[in-house]
């Protein structure tokens, strides 16, 4: 299961070390080592984890990476997905100023999802775009992302000739990774899951890129910054 971050707030703006990972036990936080499962050498260099876990430290500041291990390494992708489907639905908000208000219908696929539906959504129920985005970012809530992937994929795909409104929204998770020079990462949906299919791969290097996006954007901020 991929870990980023460990809790929303270190996404916030500010953040000196910007941290993915995947399967990783600990986390570097303004330029802090974790006590586990290890750390920085006395020589400032980073030291090496051991094991199979991908991550990579970043300072947000300057783009130095501070460590890693198996950064270039494909893992399933997870709820890290939900971080680009965040970036696609912001940037197409901000892009046709549509409010956050709005509200958006819960998706008759919302069952599938099992218990990982932490505001406990059900098909029929309606939620404004801001309290989804909300939900993904603090809490990797699958429904929520997919919810908003129907709802703006059918929006976009008017503008594509009328096609699969889901799959034109991955089309576009995917070009933001492709302008993002993700190049080992490939997105199939919007939550990351392997739920009715593949859950799409990334690396923690990709996923670091991405997440370099998000924290510059002042509306992603502006979730992230929430305490709950």
């Amino acid at each position: 299961m991929a870990n980023f971050l460990k809790n929303s707030n270190l996404f916030r703006a500010g953040t000196l070390a910007l941290v993915a990972g995947f399967g990783t036990s600990g986390c570097f936080w303004n330029d802090e080592p974790s006590p586990s499962p290890g750390g920085f050498s006395g020589t400032g260099q980073s030291a090496y984890y051991g094991g199979q876990d991908s991550f990579i430290v970043v300072d947000w500041n300057y783009g130095k990476i501070l460590a890693e291990q198996n950064a270039d390494k494909k893992r399933p992708v997870a709820g890290l997905a939900q971080v680009a489907t965040a970036m696609v639905v912001l940037d197409w908000i901000g892009a046709n100023s549509i409010s956050k208000g709005s509200l958006i219908a819960i998706p008759n696929t919302a069952p599938q999802f099992g218990q990982a539906n932490p505001l406990g959504l059900q098909p029929g129920d309606r939620i404004s775009v801001r309290d989804a985005v909300s939900s993904m970012i603090l809490a990797r809530d699958p429904v929520a992302a997919e919810a908003l992937a129907l709802h703006f994929g059918w929006q976009m795909s008017r503008q594509a000739g009328g096609r699969n409104g889901m799959l034109v929204f991955v089309e576009q998770m995917n070009a933001l990774a492709e302008r993002l020079d993700m190049n080992r990462t490939k997105f199939e949906n919007a939550h990351g899951l392997s739920v009715m299919g593949r859950p799409g791969y990334s690396t923690a290097r990709d996923m670091a890129k991405l997440a370099n996006y998000a924290i510059k954007n002042p509306r992603f901020n502006f979730h992230a910054a929430q305490s709950s």
